[in-house]
């Protein structure tokens, strides 16, 4: 399992931002976020003859981003499509206004209540760790890009997983003095990952909004941020409005503490 199975439409649009319009991984990730709505009709024929390349390069895109072949790729994009149905409710709302305002309101009070010393310990943490390494979802992904560059006013760099992460260099190179922090807002991805962990020798921690995490004993250290019910459409407010305010905070406590700055 890798991350990018969570992240499907993240891949792809990276790839879109990233890639030269001629490159065959561009041709192909445009057609399939074009196609999305048609993905279950498509096979590899299909793609193939319409972005004018062969079916191996087809199956080589689709081994770049975490799939077997095109077929287990079909199956990603099934399972996005009851979590595309819950995302569009929250936008489809009769009151969208109101409704978000107070969703993000109620996510805030909620981060802002958590104790300063989970904060104090998290942050400890990232301080005495020689490298620390951030594994997230797509659904993270602004909030950990965001909180790493901002990471830099307080001389400490944090690096993010994204990719193919169970041969990913940078996490086969990492010790005890280092730190791996997982941000997974139902801990799915933090349980599909579990058999990758044992194979690292690095310190883990997990940061969710779930507070069901008694199977996840593998983990160093859980922070549970939120007692979030994890199967309706407010998850998905609560989830990234959450950690973006969670990391902020850690952020504001890290720099005062740690920065030369901060302490002038």
């Amino acid at each position: 399992m890798i991350l990018n199975r969570f992240g499907l439409l993240y891949s792809l649009f990276s790839i879109l931002n990233q890639k030269n319009q001629s490159d065959a991984d561009y041709i192909i990730a445009k057609y399939l976020l074009e196609n999305y709505e048609n993905m279950g009709d498509l096979n590899i024929y299909d793609v193939a003859d319409s972005c004018y390349v062969s079916r191996y390069t087809v199956r080589r895109f689709c081994q770049a981003i975490g799939f077997e072949n095109f077929s287990d790729l079909k199956k990603q994009f099934t399972k996005y499509d009851d979590a595309y149905e819950k995302y569009l409710m929250i936008y489809q709302h009769d009151d969208f206004n109101s409704y978000f305002m107070q969703e993000v309101n109620d996510t805030a009070k909620a981060i802002n209540a958590i104790d300063d010393s989970l904060i104090e310990d998290i942050a400890s943490k990232i301080n005495d760790s020689s490298e620390v390494v951030f594994l997230t979802s797509s659904i993270g992904a602004t909030a950990v890009a965001q909180f790493q560059q901002g990471m830099i006013f307080a001389n400490k760099v944090i690096q993010v997983v994204g990719d193919h992460f169970e041969n990913h260099h940078l996490l086969n190179s990492l010790d005890e003095d280092d730190l791996l922090i997982v941000l997974s807002g139902s801990a799915g991805i933090a349980k599909s990952i579990v058999p990758q962990l044992k194979q690292y020798k690095v310190k883990t921690v997990l940061m969710t909004m779930n507070e069901d995490v008694d199977d996840l004993s593998e983990y160093d250290h859980i922070y549970s941020l939120r007692n979030v019910s994890t199967d309706d459409a407010l998850s998905v407010v609560h989830i990234k409005y959450g950690f973006m305010f969670f990391l902020d905070r850690l952020l504001s406590y890290y720099i005062s503490e740690y920065s030369e700055k901060g302490n002038m």
